[in-house]
């Protein structure tokens, strides 16, 4: 909880400042806003499927998923 304060926070101290350089080049900001954006999807797409399965509520089936997910990732590889 204490990281995402701490990236609200610097959200809100940044976006100012990405608004303020359009002075710079029109496009600026439009350019990082968007990077964010995909970037944003990029890590969302990375994330493990969980549609009819039901969620972990212990370490160990959190770690049980993890390998198993690796397992998965790096048989696709061979």
């Amino acid at each position: 909880m204490g990281y995402n304060s701490f990236v609200a926070r610097l959200g809100v101290s940044v976006a100012p400042l990405i608004l303020l350089s359009d002075d710079v080049w029109s496009h600026f900001s439009q350019v990082i806003l968007s990077s964010l954006g995909l970037s944003a999807a990029f890590v969302a797409y990375l994330l493990p499927e969980t549609r009819g399965r039901c969620l972990p509520e212990t370490i160990e089936d959190v770690e049980g998923i993890r390998y198993s997910y690796v397992e998965k990732l790096s048989s696709l590889g061979n």
